[in-house]
């Protein structure tokens, strides 16, 4: 058994003003395998915006710091949440994005789709934002696929290209242009070139060194108080705790 750990933030902005931003909750999960952490993890950043979806006015946006797509190995339980965001953005009118920092998605080269793609506009867009869409046509993509994928660069002062999903249900009813335009406002001069509430919230939710050793202690506290620290003490007190058991970065 292992142990995750997820410090959750939720906010909204309208244009560059801050509306509204939940208090960081820690939330903790013992689990056995490093697909139920990811899962896990889904759950809770996708319970944390439906708090706030009946909040957002149409034609606003749900920014989701992950993919829209759903693992295969996910509990039917799971699937319908991410299935139910989906579904009361569309009633509110709200389009629903998840944007990829990290994309692992590659030609039948090995080589990089969104390196590929960088690549191949600085020869022809030289220091231009641009879009790339679809990059799959939809009737490739399986079910667990909610979205249609593009790839951006939204500035032409950063050379990074993300992959950002878009919710079909949106699509049915807006331009991918227009989507993406509005995407691009969201920049912060400090970082141009990725959406600042996403950017925003992520510092607010990182976990510090100093944090994780203190969360740490308690824990081993609260285990010893309930005589479960035999089963997780030499995980605990290993120097790669972090690294092994408190995989933030799933997904």
């Amino acid at each position: 058994m292992r142990i995750v750990e997820a410090k959750v933030v939720a906010g909204i902005w309208r244009g560059s003003k801050e509306v509204i931003v939940t208090p960081p909750i820690k939330r903790i999960y013992i689990v056995e395998s490093k697909e139920e952490a990811g899962e896990w993890l889904v759950r809770v950043e996708i319970e944390a915006a439906l708090k706030l979806v009946n909040k957002l006015n149409p034609g606003e946006y749900i920014l989701l710091d992950r993919s829209l797509q759903i693992p295969i190995s996910c509990k039917e339980s799971t699937k319908l949440l991410v299935k139910k965001l989906e579904e009361l953005a569309s009633i509110k009118g709200v389009v629903l994005v998840g944007l990829v920092k990290r994309s692992k998605l590659s030609l039948n080269t090995g080589e990089s789709v969104i390196g590929y793609l960088v690549g191949y506009a600085e020869k022809y867009f030289k220091n231009l934002p641009w879009y790339y869409y679809p990059l799959f046509k939809e009737s490739t993509l399986p079910e667990n696929f909610l979205g249609n994928i593009a790839v951006v660069k939204f500035s032409e002062k950063n050379d990074n290209a993300f992959r950002i999903d878009i919710s079909r249900k949106a699509l049915r009813y807006l331009d991918v242009a227009n989507i993406v335009s509005e995407l691009a406002f969201l920049q912060d001069s400090a970082l141009p070139g990725y959406p600042y509430p996403l950017k925003a919230v992520h510092d607010m939710a990182k976990i510090s060194e100093h944090e994780l050793d203190v969360d740490r202690m308690m824990f081993i506290e609260l285990l010893k108080e309930h005589k479960l620290d035999r089963f997780f003490l030499d995980d605990i007190r290993s120097s790669d705790f972090r690294e092994k058991h408190l995989w933030g970065d799933v997904g």
